[in-house]
C-alpha cells in the first residue's frame, strides 16, 4: 500500500510541473523530487552503531524572491531495523537567479517512526525531531527543470521504549542526495 502511494505521487508531482512558458513566469509552486543516503549511525549514551539510511523526498518549494525558496516536504527514509516519514518546513538559498549555481538549504521538522523488532511485543520508537542542513550545486537543464546534487548534515532524534525502559538515540548523518527541481 505505502509503495503504491509513493508510486502515484512520483507520477503526478512532475505532471504538475508541466506548463507552458507564460505560466512559468506566474508559477507558485516549483515541486522537487529527492533521493540519496544517509551515512552515520545512532549514537546512544554509550555507543555508536552504523546504520545508513536510504531516503525518498519530495518538497513544494514556493518562491520568496528569485533566489529564495521556503518550502514544506515529506518523505520516506529507510534503515537496517526502523522505518521514518518526516515531515518538515525547508529553505533553499540559491547563489545566483540564473544558470548553474552553489546553494544551500536546512529542513525542520518532525519524523514519525516505526520498527521492524516485531519479535519484542512492547519495543516502540515514536519518532522525534529532525533537523538538516547542506550545500549543494544546481545544475539548470532548461528554463523549467534543474539537477539537485546536495551534500548535508542530518540530524534525527528518537526514544526506544520498551516496557519502562527509554533511552534517546541520535541519528547523525552525512547525507548524499540528487533531486530534480521542477
Amino acid at each position: 500500500m505505502k509503495y503504491w502511494a509513493l508510486l502515484t505521487i512520483v507520477i503526478l508531482l512532475p505532471l504538475t510541473a508541466l506548463s507552458d512558458e507564460d505560466e512559468e513566469k506566474d508559477k507558485k509552486v516549483y515541486p522537487s523530487i529527492e533521493t540519496g543516503i544517509a551515512i552515520g549511525g545512532i549514537y546512544t549514551d554509550n555507543t555508536f552503531t552504523s546504520r545508513p539510511l536510504k531516503t525518498f523526498h519530495m518538497v513544494a518549494n514556493f518562491p520568496f524572491s528569485d533566489q529564495v525558496f521556503y518550502g514544506i516536504g515529506t518523505g520516506y527514509e529507510q534503515g537496517r531495523d526502523f522505518h521514518l516519514l518526516p515531515f518538515y518546513l525547508t529553505f533553499k538559498g540559491m547563489f545566483d537567479d540564473e544558470g548553474d549555481t552553489p546553494y544551500i538549504s536546512s529542513r525542520l521538522g518532525y519524523s514519525f517512526a516505526w520498527a521492524d523488532r516485531n519479535t519484542l511485543e512492547d519495543y516502540k520508537v515514536p519518532g522525534g525531531m529532525l533537523f538538516s542542513a547542506g550545500a549543494g550545486y544546481r545544475y539548470r537543464l532548461s528554463d523549467r527543470t534543474s539537477i539537485l546534487v546536495e551534500v548535508g548534515y542530518h540530524h534525527q532524534f528518537l526514544t526506544e521504549k520498551f516496557h519502562d525502559y527509554d533511552q534517546e538515540i541520535n541519528l547523525d548523518m552525512i547525507a548524499i542526495k540528487v533531486g530534480i527541481l521542477f
